[in-house]
């Protein structure tokens, strides 16, 4: 008798175990079904931003969105290189792709960092080119966005993060913004063109690492013109980009504004190419 109720005592608890690790199952099935049927759960892309790439990292619902997305970072960040990891998944939210089209042409407010977009959830991190660009970008996280999706910039700094730098690693830095692209201006004008505009903003972002430099900007001009008509062109032009730099963030009191006109060329100006190297912009720093 007392091996009988042993035996059912065993069977009880045996049937007791199973009956919980059923409820288990059965509440892990729940949750499984709850995120497979509900969109906004775990989907989640990240784009993410630095001086040398962009990369595109995480779920989209499919090949049209796919090509919407890259096809804005390719527009957004023209002569960066730009890699994919995705990860094809159905059950977008609604407008998870247009959300990420906005998102990422707003990193272009960023010198470097990312946005990541989970489910409905979108949040900027890293460093804006300059204090006025961190405002704009907060701006225009404030509306446009497709029902129900919220965004963020708490963790973007106005400015670069980085260490400041000393006088010769300024003038570098400001050499390799500006060696390979010139900051262009409108035919004639002081006017600095559309597409330059992003070049002025890497230079502030060079400029607000080494905050303790006085900054001469050297206006020239190829040889067109009159000698007093570029003297004058010259000079304005240096004056603009400083009145862009201020704008940006950088203190006035650093900037004295030279204009050379035609007189100091780097190429001849006998040919096309040799004019378009003449005329540009010239930083020289001093502590």
């Amino acid at each position: 008798m007392p091996n009988r109720l042993l035996f059912r005592s065993c069977i009880a608890g045996l049937i007791f175990a199973a009956a919980a690790l059923g409820c288990g199952r059965t509440d892990d099935a729940r949750a499984e079904t709850q995120e497979q049927s509900d969109p906004t759960v775990a989907y989640e892309l990240t784009v993410r931003l630095t001086d040398r790439a962009v990369e595109l990292n995480g779920d989209v619902e499919g090949d049209a969105a796919k090509a919407s997305v890259v096809t804005m970072a390719s527009e957004t960040f023209p002569d960066l290189p730009l890699t994919t990891v995705f990860v094809e998944m159905p059950a977008a939210p609604p407008g998870f792709t247009q959300a990420a089209v906005k998102a990422i042409g707003l990193l272009s407010f960023l010198a470097d960092g990312e946005v990541t977009l989970s489910g409905t959830q979108v949040t900027f991190s890293g460093s804006a080119w300059h204090p006025t660009a961190r405002t704009e970008l907060s701006a225009a996280l404030s509306a446009g966005w497709p029902d129900g999706f919220s965004a963020t910039a708490s963790g973007v700094a106005g400015g670069p993060l980085g260490p400041v730098l000393d006088v010769a690693a300024c003038e570098n830095a400001l050499r390799d913004v500006t060696d390979d692209q010139a900051i262009e201006f409108e035919a004639g004008r002081a006017d600095v063109t559309a597409h330059s505009r992003h070049l002025v903003d890497r230079v502030a972002y060079v400029t607000l690492r080494c905050p303790d430099t006085l900054i001469a900007v050297a206006g020239h001009t190829d040889s067109d013109g009159s000698h007093e008509k570029n003297y004058g062109l010259s000079l304005d032009r240096a004056r603009t980009v400083i009145d862009l730099l201020v704008a940006d963030g950088v203190s006035a009191e650093r900037f004295t504004a030279l204009g050379y006109g035609e007189s100091r060329p780097l190429a001849s100006n006998g040919s096309l190419a040799g004019k378009a190297r003449n005329r540009r912009i010239g930083f020289v720093l001093r502590d």
